[in-house]
C-alpha cells in the first residue's frame, strides 16, 4: 500500500534526482559562454598559429584543423558552422605557407575522436562549446597525439586547453597554457608570449 508518507518520500527522492541533474548541467554550463565572436576568434587563431615555431615540423603538405562540436545542440552546432564558414571564406589562406584544411567532427566517444584525429592526420583541434562532456578527456588525447588544442570557451583553460580566448575590459585576451602547449608539441615565439596571458 502506498501511504501519504511513502508518496511524499518518493516525490522528494525524484526532485533530489532532478536537482542533481540540473546542478550537473549548470556546472557544465559555466563553460559554455563564448565572449569573443567566432569571426574574431578565427582571425586571432590564424595569427597565433603563425607564431608556433614547431608547426611546419609537425605537419607536411597542409595544416589540418578539426572543429569538434556536438550535434543536436544549437550553440555548439552554430559555433562550428560559423567557424567553418570563416575558414571557407578565404580559400587562399595559408599559415606559415601551409594551406589550411578544416574538418568537422561531431563528438561521440573519445575512442571515436581518437580514430578521427589519427585517420585525418589532424594537427590542431578547435573545441567548441560542449555539454556534459569532460573536456579534460579531450585534452588528455590531444597531449598524447601531440595535437594543439584551441577554444573560444575561456573556462576550458582549466581543463588543459592550450590556447583560449576571453574578453578583458573591452579587448580580447589570449590565454596560453604553456605546459599544455608544450605537451601538445607547440613552441610559441617569445614575440607572441609577450602579448598574452600565460597560464601554468
Amino acid at each position: 500500500m502506498v501511504t501519504r508518507n511513502n508518496l511524499h518520500l518518493s516525490l522528494n527522492t525524484k526532485w533530489v534526482a532532478v536537482l542533481a541533474l540540473l546542478l550537473l548541467f549548470l556546472n557544465y554550463g559555466e563553460a559554455q559562454e563564448i565572449p569573443v565572436p567566432v569571426k574574431l576568434q578565427f582571425q586571432l587563431f590564424v595569427k597565433i598559429l603563425s607564431f608556433d615555431k614547431n608547426l611546419e615540423k609537425q605537419t607536411d603538405d597542409s595544416l589540418r584543423l578539426a572543429v569538434v562540436c556536438q550535434s543536436g545542440w544549437r550553440q555548439s552546432d552554430r559555433t562550428a558552422r560559423s567557424f567553418l564558414a570563416e575558414a571557407a571564406a578565404d580559400e587562399s589562406l595559408r599559415i606559415q605557407n601551409l594551406p589550411l584544411a578544416v574538418r568537422r567532427h561531431h563528438l561521440g566517444t573519445i575512442p571515436e575522436l581518437r580514430k578521427f584525429l589519427v585517420a585525418e592526420k589532424i594537427d590542431v583541434v578547435y573545441i567548441g562549446p560542449l555539454r556534459a562532456v569532460a573536456v579534460s578527456d579531450i585534452t588528455a588525447l590531444t597531449r598524447e597525439l601531440r595535437v594543439l588544442s584551441l577554444s573560444g570557451v575561456p573556462e576550458y583553460q582549466k581543463h588543459g586547453v592550450s590556447v583560449n580566448l576571453n574578453i578583458k575590459g573591452a579587448t580580447p585576451e589570449i590565454l596560453i597554457n604553456q605546459k599544455s602547449a608544450k605537451h601538445e608539441g607547440a613552441d610559441f615565439s617569445s614575440r607572441l608570449l609577450h602579448l598574452v596571458t600565460i597560464i601554468n
